[in-house]
């Protein structure tokens, strides 16, 4: 089954729940209360799903792209060309000389 598909249904059971929650709180009692707290257990557990489910789905996206680079990647990466480039230009122009690295 579809990880997006399955992100869908849980989003849906987990407003099912909270609806029922929220009915449960409104009429008041005490089953009423039960209710309330076995809604909010089953709603926890799918949210917990629900995120296992999205940080799957993250991590096989990070992997994809990762292995999709092709330009360097870091701090730092593609600073070094500029930097040089920019020496050469400044100290060129400083002693009245005309820069080709542009």
């Amino acid at each position: 089954m579809d990880k997006h598909t399955i992100v869908a249904d849980l989003r849906e059971e987990v407003a099912f729940w909270k609806t029922i929650e929220d009915d449960a709180l409104l009429r008041g009692g005490e089953i009423d209360f039960s209710i309330y707290l076995f809604a909010a257990r089953i709603r926890r557990g799918c949210q917990d799903q629900l995120l296992k489910v999205w940080d799957e789905i993250a991590l096989n996206e990070f992997r994809n792209n990762r292995s999709n680079e092709n330009q360097p990647t870091g701090l730092g990466a593609g600073r070094l060309n500029t930097n040089i480039t920019n020496i050469i230009t400044v100290s060129l122009s400083n002693v009245g000389g005309k820069s080709n690295a542009s």
